[in-house]
């Protein structure tokens, strides 16, 4: 169990470390909020079908059955 949460644990550095490039990069190019929202589109279509497949292939070592309820494609509402 404590590899699990120290895998956790350096996985988040990770991605706390991805997004702070990222929103460099995003302030850098100065996008009117239209082009930010087809850019933010982009990316979390083509980064969900990744991070779901590593998440359902985690779970399945430690045995977790089941898969995450939503499917890659299926667009949801919200505000990022």
């Amino acid at each position: 169990m404590a590899w699990q949460f120290g895998a956790l644990d350096a996985l988040t550095k990770q991605l706390s470390g991805a997004i702070t490039a990222v929103v460099t990069m995003l302030k850098q190019l100065d996008l009117s909020q239209k082009e930010f929202v087809v850019f933010r589109q982009r990316v979390h279509q083509q980064l969900e079908p990744a991070v779901l497949a590593l998440l359902n292939a985690e779970r399945a070592k430690i045995g977790a059955q089941g898969r995450f309820p939503w499917p890659p494609s299926e667009e949801r509402g919200g505000h990022a």
